[in-house]
């Protein structure tokens, strides 16, 4: 039922996918040359070919990501370039697309949701140059084989740069640093050590009474990989090149042909509105900040590098929030129990953990099941290793289809995270933020694992707009401040104490602190995104753009050695090229459909049945907004979300 994780010799994986990409050639043209094509025969065959593909490709991906290293990355390099020319061989077959439009128009057994994979994969074949002259395709396949490259480049010169910064320091210099914190600055040598990791680099900059040192470790790290400049350029040139070989004025108007906002103007309206409707707030929130380091000894003004110290002494001084005392009660291993606990009582599944082969020994294997029938597996990596680069992910290891003999395939899925990884000493702690970040990530998961589509390219993430992705991942993780979850798995680590519920109150009161300001950091990065996509910008425009955006987004502005574009490696190294903005745009949905269990009640199993059936079984099988109004009975209220984030409009 699921493939087992197994990558085997690295340094011949190259030349085993080139002998399966030269066999799915030959089985494209069989499938090509036969007539009378129809949906089962054709398509879905070549869907098995992709899936193929796909789990051929997945644990090499894995490696790259989560357990990086030098044959890792020689291996993955090698294949890029021949996925590259693969991909877009197929994409840009005028065959292909004939046998598409044709089955499209003469099938009569056709359903709804192979109408609408047949309509997409069509669109897609015109958007990668299936219709253009050979000089224009030609460019566009070289195109593609350079931006697969560099994208990749870009991240791995992240990761490294990340790897490579250590400062020894003394204890001392540690001070106010939380003592469930401290191990994780031990280096293996023994010595006390800074670093970029992102739990190490979160903990100093929130906690470190080191002013210049946390100046130091910020400047560290806004101005890694200063090698990414020049790939910024060339990728924001390619693509712009790329959009205008297909008669577009831009890559933005390219990248939302296939997204729920109508235009990249729409887009831009939208994140614009939220500025205007949050920064009376955030200023007023700065002020609040500013008055309160002063009160308390701060002279001078406030730095970026101050930001987190200051506002978390605020937040402890108004909600009477101590992180330390939290940390017990959300002990990795209960806290991944407890969500399953949650999601158990919510849909009615259950989950079992199995053994079986990983990439790392502390990666666990959960079965999904329901009514005794297992039909999903979740792969989970937790903590964070220098080998594995930042932030939290999902992606698909398998995705539930069925074959071209009917037969069903079922699904399978992988979360990443970056948690302080446990040790003899001390267990894995999580902050609050990092339990909000594990339920966000099973959003994702849940999305792909509970599909019922039987078509492979719109089961589970599949084939749902980049605008829409995020919905139920951000929805999701609304119910980790809920205090009937909490209550489920928030229990001291050592005692067993329930979380009280005077701290339940606390930490819910505190959800919406500096929301307006954080809405508008997050603004900020989604109007670049849009901005240097509508053009081909070298480095000193992309900064006077960035520059310029953060004239009304960064209330404290950031010292010019700052260099967070050659970071930003979910526009320039994964998939959000002028689609950042889908985090907010997503969340406007997410807002609304929490809050129709938050009004009513968040174990209402009637309601969750009627999200999983109406949003998260039905993968990209229909319109994103189709699947919401279908949800909610109505479209989606755009004040939603400021509701939920307690940011108040003046009329």
């Amino acid at each position: 039922m699921f493939e087992t994780f197994n990558v085997g010799d690295l340094a011949a994986k190259p030349r085993e996918l080139q002998s399966m990409l030269a066999e799915n050639e030959a089985i494209i043209e069989r499938l090509i040359a036969e007539e009378n094509k129809t949906f089962r025969s054709f398509v879905r065959s070549i869907a098995e070919l992709d899936e193929k593909l796909a789990r051929f490709m997945t644990p090499i991906c894995i490696l790259q990501y989560a357990q990086n290293c030098d044959q890792t990355q020689e291996a993955y390099s090698a294949m890029l370039p021949l996925l590259s020319d693969y991909e877009t061989r197929l994409a840009q077959d005028t065959r292909l697309l004939k046998a598409y439009r044709d089955i499209l128009s003469s099938d009569p057994t056709l359903d709804a949701t192979q109408k609408k994979l047949l309509e997409d994969a069509i669109l897609d074949f015109v958007l990668e140059g299936a219709e253009l002259d050979p000089s224009s395709k030609a460019r566009i396949a070289a195109i593609n084989a350079r931006l697969a490259d560099s994208g990749n480049l870009f991240s791995q010169n992240l990761l490294e740069a990340t790897k490579a910064y250590e400062k020894e320091v003394t204890q001392a210099d540690l001070d106010g640093v939380l003592p469930s914190d401290l191990e994780a600055f031990r280096a293996e040598d023994g010595k006390w050590k800074l670093s970029l990791l992102p739990h190490c680099y979160a903990a100093y900059m929130t906690y470190g009474q080191n002013r210049a040192l946390r100046e130091e470790l910020y400047r560290a790290y806004v101005t890694r990989a200063p090698q990414n400049e020049a790939i910024l350029e060339e990728t924001l040139k390619l693509k712009d090149e790329k959009a205008k070989l297909l008669n577009m004025r831009c890559y933005a108007d390219y990248s939302l042909t296939t997204k729920m906002a109508p235009s990249a103007e729409a887009a831009i309206d939208f994140i614009t509105e939220l500025i205007e409707k949050a920064a009376p707030q955030a200023r007023r929130e700065l002020d609040e900040l500013k008055a309160f380091a002063k009160a308390n000894g701060f002279e001078g003004e406030l730095q970026s590098y101050d930001v987190s110290f200051w506002s978390k002494k605020l937040e402890k001084a108004k909600f009477d929030l101590n992180e330390e005392l939290y940390k017990p009660y959300f002990e990795a291993s209960r806290v991944l129990n407890g969500l399953f606990v949650f999601l158990t009582r919510l849909f009615g599944v259950s989950f079992q953990e199995v053994k079986t082969p990983v990439w790392n020994e502390r990666v666990s294997v959960f079965d999904l099941a329901a009514d005794s029938e297992t039909f999903g597996r979740l792969y989970v990596d937790l903590f964070e290793r220098k080998s594995k680069r930042g932030g939290a992910w999902m992606d698909a290891y398998q995705t539930r289809m069925r074959r071209a003999d009917n037969q069903a395939e079922s699904a399978s899925a992988y979360i990443c995270c970056n948690f302080p990884a446990p040790s003899e000493k001390m267990p894995s702690l999580l902050r609050h933020d990092d339990v909000v970040t594990l339920f966000h990530e099973a959003g994702h998961a849940i999305h792909h694992l509970f599909s019922r589509v039987d078509e492979r390219d719109l089961s589970g993430v599949g084939g749902v707009e980049w605008d829409a992705v995020e919905f139920p991942s951000q929805w999701l993780e609304n119910f980790a401040y809920e205090s009937r979850v909490l209550e489920l798995f928030a229990s001291h680590c050592q005692t067993d104490e329930k979380l009280p519920r005077g701290m339940i109150k606390r930490l819910i009161d505190a959800k919406n602190f500096q929301s307006a300001l954080a809405m508008l950091r997050q603004c900020e990065f989604a109007l670049f995104d849009l901005k240097v996509h509508s053009g081909a910008y070298t480095a000193r425009e992309i900064q006077a753009a960035l520059d310029e955006i953060r004239e009304t987004t960064s209330l404290i502005k950031p010292p010019k050695y700052n260099k967070f574009q050659n970071g930003f490696s979910h526009i320039f190294g994964g998939g959000y090229s002028a689609g950042y903005y889908s985090y907010k745009w997503a969340e406007v949905l997410s807002a609304d459909a929490y809050l129709a269990f938050a009004k009513r009640d968040v174990f209402d199993r009637a309601l969750a049945e009627r999200f999983v059936n109406s949003v998260l079984s039905a993968g990209g099988s229909r319109k994103a907004m189709e699947s919401f109004t279908d949800f909610m009975g109505r479209g989606p209220d755009a004040d939603a979300l400021l509701s939920l984030n307690a940011i108040e409009v003046k009329q």
